[in-house]
């Protein structure tokens, strides 16, 4: 009888010390979406690891009447800016600005449309000497970017869990010697 008067006495006081953490663990801030994540690997990346993104780019493959194009360059040490866009009929019909931004030791790549008020991030989750991939899994589509450097070219793909939509590039100095 003893045991069964001292257990509920120890749950009851195990309660109240535990309130007083949850209470700061509750007030405590959140990081934000936009925030540098701390898990990133890409640490180790040097100042030219991503070069063979930089380029004029042109769609292979796309629908007749459609030009779709990137443009990359390097805007420093710590960044790549790109633009991506599509012409049909030589009007603009969609387009997008990118970059790809280190921020401390971690890189993300920020998307922004012309009707976004703010650049959506996707944090590096995977790189090589020829690739890498970003991530926001908060999102439904795409929730995945990879670009990665071949022989004949760029190469991108968008993903979420159902759907991957793949884009192949070819240099645009590529294209101007074949004609």
């Amino acid at each position: 009888m003893y045991l069964i008067s001292i257990y509920p006495y120890t749950i009851v006081m195990s309660k109240i010390t535990l309130l007083p953490v949850l209470l700061i663990l509750a007030c405590t801030p959140t990081q934000k979406h936009n925030a540098t994540p701390e898990k990133t690997t890409s640490t180790a990346v040097s100042e030219t690891y991503f070069d063979w993104l930089v380029g004029r780019w042109e769609r292979v493959g796309e629908e007749l009447g459609k030009a779709t194009y990137e443009f990359w360059e390097k805007a420093g040490d710590s960044e790549y800016t790109g633009f991506g866009f599509t012409l049909q009929d030589q009007d603009t019909i969609w387009q997008e600005n990118m970059r790809l931004k280190r921020t401390g030791a971690a890189w993300a790549l920020h998307v922004q449309a012309p009707e976004d008020p703010e650049p959506v991030v996707f944090f590096m989750t995977e790189f090589g000497p020829t690739g890498f991939t970003c991530e926001n899994p908060e999102l439904e589509f795409p929730k995945k970017i990879q670009y990665w450097k071949e022989e004949a070219g760029l190469h991108a793909a968008v993903s979420n869990t159902d759907m991957q939509i793949s884009f192949a590039f070819r240099s645009e100095k590529s294209r101007n010697t074949e004609n």
